[in-house]
């Protein structure tokens, strides 16, 4: 993946089909790339990405598709420039249908800031952890001798909502009412809800919105009061439930997520490996990652937060 010193800056080069895998774009991000360039023909998986790459990665991006159709091939147009935060600078129209092909010329211009090379994005690359991504290099493919390959059909359920800062009862009361209500509406048309998940730290809120010299009053253990209650809806509800906590072992503190089988059993727990700038405040980062087996969902990796600044952590889950 190499890296090209011009006068405009450090430039590397994606073709279509690499945005598939973020290794490609990440590799050139960790070279010093500051502009990445993406031509491509592409129907939308490729350029689908880009914003998250131009994040992820702290470089611009200046993607160029075509908006005509050749052989029954659909390419969508949506030229456009990135900036290292993932927002869009500039775009030539989307063309969603074959019959609104633009099969003329289409020069789409935005101005790159030399300044911006360095940027947050861009410097939160040292804090990548590659003790942790050893999966990637060793496996080619996902590999398992007890796979199989009848597939599951899984309803799932995502909630929303403002949290009341660091009110555990006010936040379990709005979950309760929010499963009730939609599991139940699903209920009256027959339909089963396998999996729900809840947003981070879900029963205190956001730590940002909390004291960080309080934080270790919020933890508890893993079998502590939050999991008590999401056992009860797990059961009641017969849903398998993704939920979040502040996680108290010994002295350490931890920003940890839940697998909570139908039955109430923990199928797994994952401690975040890659924290926040405020969460480093009072959290101790965890070390694995790990997928784990529900019989009724399949295989399950667990995210949480700021790890989705991270690609490699979806790569070695998806591995």
């Amino acid at each position: 993946m190499p890296v090209f010193k011009t006068e405009l800056g450090k430039l590397a080069i994606n073709i279509c089909m690499d945005n598939a895998y973020s290794e490609t774009a990440r590799l050139a991000a960790v070279a010093g790339a500051d502009i990445l360039a993406f031509p491509t023909n592409s129907s939308a998986q490729a350029i689908a990405a880009l914003p998250a790459r131009a994040m992820q990665n702290g470089f611009y991006i200046v993607s160029a598709n075509r908006s005509n159709t050749e052989n029954g091939f659909h390419m969508i147009g949506a030229s456009a420039i990135w900036s290292p935060t993932g927002k869009k600078l500039a775009e030539a129209p989307l063309i969603t249908k074959p019959e609104d092909d633009v099969s003329k010329t289409t020069i789409t211009y935005a101005s790159i800031d030399p300044k911006q090379y360095d940027n947050e994005n861009k410097r939160r690359l040292k804090e990548r952890r590659p003790e942790l991504y050893q999966d990637l290099m060793l496996h080619v493919a996902p590999w398992d001798y007890t796979a199989s390959t009848k597939p599951k059909h899984v309803s799932a359920l995502t909630l929303q909502y403002e949290p009341v800062p660091g009110d555990k009862k006010a936040n379990e009361s709005k979950i309760e009412n929010l499963i009730r209500k939609k599991i139940g509406s699903a209920r009256d048309k027959e339909k089963a809800m396998h999996l729900v998940v809840l947003p981070e730290l879900s029963v205190t809120g956001p730590s940002e919105l909390l004291h960080v010299n309080k934080m270790a009053s919020y933890g508890e253990s893993v079998n502590g009061q939050t999991t008590q209650f999401m056992k009860k809806l797990a059961s009641e509800y017969n849903t398998a439930i993704v939920y979040g906590l502040i996680e108290k072992s010994g002295e350490k503190l931890y920003n940890t997520a839940i697998l909570l089988n139908k039955n109430g059993k923990i199928d797994g727990k994952y401690r975040q490996t890659q924290l926040s700038s405020y969460d480093k405040k009072w959290a101790t980062p965890g070390d694995q990652l790990n997928v784990f087996t529900d019989n009724n969902l399949g295989k399950v990796g667990l995210m949480i937060g700021n790890d989705v600044n991270f690609p490699e952590i979806s790569s070695v889950l998806s591995v």
